[in-house]
């Protein structure tokens, strides 16, 4: 998708393509945004948007031109954390040079390796990761992925309570001592200052021969004195080396590797435009039974809509949830009932398909949903052999997420849409 840069003193992200309904939000000038789709001057766009509060995915609709005709967005793929150098030849090792081998991270590409690999608790550490890489002279892979092993990605206590990323002053198991830091970008600087002053650098109080990770048992290294376990250095550049690895997938795919092609786009862009992460699919007690009801069946439907398939509804307002906001809009038959109506060929536009199937015509654009009595997800692209990636509505609302985080470990079955 193609990416743009904000121009203008501020931009107003809105929920449909006029100035008429109200801004979900606004964003600074230099703001970097890609672009989902458009509507004569209007764009539909998403901005990742990493704070305290929030780490996601905002999407809506913004006017690339003012009321004059002034450019409000320029195209910006050239400003985009571009990948400069490339990953050297050789694996990254225990004896790969912290001081002088090349990195081929950018804070985009931390970010975007942690979001693939589903670990949200280290998100955000690509901006600061890559600071202290420059401010100090120390490869940005080995920074990740010192952090990655050290924190279990992210799932330690250390990390989680302390913003400790990389085991400071925690002896073995014993975490108690381990150093408090305010933020992970507090971490960051101080672990990597003192890494590089004595670890790194000839003279320092730790140096031993080699400014790398290096072998305990052979006495040259960080893992000399950094950490007990003498196989603490192989596991931070395993770490190290999938990272490059990725990366070298991720900027050059091989035909090894394959990514949804660009027919499976329109997929993606219509949960991102119907956007189960809003409020509106959110569980509500619209009944007032005290036990709030979720909209599995309304997303999908909506999403169907987009893309031009309708579900077939209730045709008057007797056993169906009424709408979370007045409308007319219409009411789609429950996931239960829905389940009935696939499994008996919906109407010959549906067929049952394996999971394997479901993940292929997925990357291939085609519509394929996941369905049980009870609960019904929309399969998206980007899964690969039985890994199968979903959208939904429900207890947790998602537009991208593993399908058993939706469906847990309930029997599912998968079927496929044929005009």
């Amino acid at each position: 998708m193609p990416l743009f840069k904000v121009i203008s003193p501020e931009l107003y992200i809105r929920p449909l393509p006029d100035i008429d309904n109200t801004p979900l939000g606004r964003l600074k000038q230099g703001a970097v945004v890609e672009k989902l789709g458009d509507s004569g001057k209007w764009y539909f766009i998403r901005f990742v948007l990493n704070t305290d509060n929030f780490n996601g995915d905002i999407v809506g609709w913004a006017s690339s031109k003012d009321p004059s005709g002034q450019e409000l967005l320029t195209p910006a793929d050239q400003v985009i954390d571009p990948v400069k150098p490339e990953c050297p030849d050789e694996p990254f090792g225990v004896d790969s040079n912290l001081k002088e081998r090349p990195s081929p991270l950018t804070a985009t590409l931390i970010e975007n390796y942690l979001k693939k690999k589903r670990k949200p608790g280290l998100a955000g550490i690509g901006e600061p990761g890559l600071a202290a890489a420059k401010k100090y002279g120390i490869n940005a892979t080995y920074i990740v992925a010192h952090a990655i092993h050290e924190t279990g990605w992210g799932t330690s206590s250390m990390c989680q309570e302390k913003h400790n990323l990389f085991g400071f002053q925690a002896y073995d198991n014993n975490t108690g001592m381990a150093g408090t830091f305010n933020s992970f970008a507090d971490c960051i600087d101080f672990v990597m200052r003192y890494v590089n002053d004595n670890y790194l650098t000839k003279g320092g109080k730790y140096f031993e021969g080699e400014p790398c990770l290096g072998d305990k048992d052979k006495g040259y290294g960080m893992n000399v004195h950094y950490a007990t376990d003498p196989h603490w250095a192989q596991a931070i550049a395993d770490h190290a080396e999938n990272l490059e690895s990725w990366v070298k997938q991720y900027v050059q795919p091989t035909q090894k590797n394959p990514t949804p092609g660009q027919d499976a786009e329109h997929i993606l862009d219509a949960v991102a435009r119907v956007n189960p992460e809003q409020d509106y699919y959110e569980p509500h007690d619209i009944t007032n039974d005290g036990s709030p009801e979720t909209f599995c069946n309304w997303f999908v439907a909506d999403t169907l809509k987009v893309l031009g398939i309708e579900l077939p509804c209730y045709d008057g307002a007797g056993d169906c949830y009424p709408p979370i906001f007045p409308g007319g809009r219409c009411h789609p038959k429950n996931a239960t009932d829905l389940n009935s109506y696939f499994n008996q060929g919906g109407d010959g536009h549906w067929d049952e398909i394996s999971r394997a199937k479901a993940v292929s015509l997925a990357n291939q654009g085609k519509v394929v949903v996941v369905s049980m009595p009870g609960h019904i997800g929309l399969v998206i692209p980007g899964g690969q052999g039985t890994e199968v990636h979903i959208a939904q509505a429900g207890a947790r609302c998602s537009k991208d997420m593993l399908l058993e985080q939706g469906f847990g470990h309930a029997a599912v079955q998968f079927f496929g849409y044929k005009a």
